[in-house]
């Protein structure tokens, strides 16, 4: 697993790429976290993505609520074909949100409206 971390203002993009396994997931929780407390608004650029475990799909979502709960937004994007399978294969999208939350909110949801998984 690579990362970097950019920002603009009160705006991040994280930038990932490899595979994002139990392996790295210390790593991959630290960059998170960083960004977390860097930026208001954190960007997950998983466009390098090869491919995903649970754990680390679980630690997205884990950062996703705590941004929330902090009134910051985390958000996916720009994933590629790899990652893209790995939320299929885990059961991760979503028509609806999750159930513990504003359905509106989820990371999974499908905006649109075609597949469930990450925003273009």
């Amino acid at each position: 697993m690579n990362h970097s971390f950019q920002s603009q203002g009160n705006s991040g993009v994280l930038s990932l790429s490899g595979s994002l396994t139990i392996e790295n997931i210390a790593q991959l929780k630290s960059a998170v976290s960083e960004a977390l407390q860097a930026s208001d608004h954190v960007t997950l650029d998983l466009s390098g993505v090869e491919s995903a475990d649970i754990c680390s799909l679980q630690l997205f979502c884990s950062a996703h609520r705590t941004g929330a709960r902090s009134g910051k937004i985390v958000e996916l994007a720009r994933a590629g074909e790899g990652f893209e399978a790995s939320v299929g294969e885990a059961g991760f999208g979503r028509h609806v949100g999750c159930a513990s939350g504003n359905s509106c909110d989820c990371l999974w949801i499908d905006r649109s409206g075609e597949k469930a998984g990450v925003a273009p």
